[in-house]
């Protein structure tokens, strides 16, 4: 029964995917649109899920400049 110690684990997990795979939805003001467009087109989709996934996990319904910035010092480019 060792497999159902890391059932809720997994569970977990996929829960938290599938809030990722939600984060389409999540809104963009123009401003931040607009710096994701500052990012080059091979990486920007990455980007756009890095970033949505940073507001999904801190329930933000929309991301707007400021919350591009923090997301981008959080990952390290403090540009």
């Amino acid at each position: 029964m060792l497999m159902g110690k890391y059932r809720p684990y997994k569970i977990e997990m996929a829960v938290r995917e599938c809030l990722i795979d939600m984060a389409s939805s999540i809104a963009w003001t123009p401003e931040a649109e607009a710096l994701l467009k500052e990012i080059p087109f091979f990486v920007r989709p990455a980007a756009r899920k890095k970033i949505e996934k940073f507001a999904v996990q801190r329930n933000l319904s929309e991301i707007t400049e400021t919350v591009y910035q923090e997301a981008k010092q959080q990952f390290g480019q403090k540009k």
